[in-house]
């Protein structure tokens, strides 16, 4: 991490996006100034990119009256 990072208090990455339905898992470690690994170990974080959109029937959507 720069100094501009640490000042503004996060780090900003983009990744290749994966084809739909394919998990992208990402993992992050750091060190310290002596190039010392974290204790704490590396951070991993997946998302499922899913670009079909859902049918009615699908996810059961339906409205119905029950009283007039």
């Amino acid at each position: 991490m720069t100094a501009a990072h640490i000042a503004a208090g996060y780090v900003d990455v983009s990744f290749a996006k994966p084809a739909s339905g394919q998990i992208q898992a990402v993992t992050a470690s750091y060190m310290d100034a002596a190039a010392n690994e974290a204790s704490d170990g590396a951070l991993t974080d997946k998302a499922r990119l899913l670009t079909t959109a859902p049918t009615n029937a699908a996810v059961d959507l339906g409205v119905s009256i029950t009283t007039d």
